[in-house]
């Protein structure tokens, strides 16, 4: 990739080394970045910080990571410029990989409060599911003593109908007895 100096991390409660895996002279191509036993694809040697950082936040060993990178870019004079086919980027440093514990926290706390939402949506569906399931039971339960007097009347009615034919047979069996 180039002649450049190590990267550095500033970080608190967490230490990191950044290697510099191959040295060279002209600054180009791309490079990996390992954290935690996780690499990330190809990044360009000149990617932006926010490339760098998708790239840093795609790894399942980092949460949350903010970057940034101070460049001294140097271009060679005119005369050099000119002689060459292409424009050489000389870099003062690679990049600056800041890790805030605090926007870790954050984003943590963020995603613990959107958890949270998702779960208290679903409990809140689930109590009015429930509720409706209640109110669809109790219903079912009036129908079905509704029903129930119904027949009982029913019965009721046979019962005295058949007493009364009772007493009519006895009557009769006297009568012609």
């Amino acid at each position: 990739m180039g002649n450049v100096p190590q990267m550095t991390s500033y970080m608190s409660d967490v230490h990191i080394t950044i290697d510099t895996v191959q040295e060279g002279n002209v600054l180009g191509g791309n490079f990996r970045l390992q954290f935690g036993g996780d690499t990330t694809g190809d990044i360009a040697h000149d990617a932006l910080p926010v490339e760098v950082q998708s790239q840093l936040e795609s790894l399942s060993t980092v949460d949350t990571i903010k970057v940034t990178r101070s460049d001294a870019v140097a271009y060679q004079d005119k005369k050099e410029r000119d002689e060459k086919e292409g424009l050489e980027t000389r870099m003062k440093e690679v990049a600056a990989v800041l890790v805030d514990n605090e926007t870790r926290g954050r984003r943590k706390e963020e995603s613990a409060e959107a958890e949270r939402e998702k779960l208290n949506a679903t409990i809140n569906k689930l109590r009015e599911k429930i509720r409706r399931e209640k109110d669809e039971v109790k219903k079912r339960i009036e129908d079905l003593k509704a029903k129930l007097e119904a027949e009982t009347d029913k019965v009721k009615k046979l019962s005295l109908g058949n007493k009364e034919l009772a007493v009519r047979v006895k009557a009769l069996e006297k009568e012609s007895g």
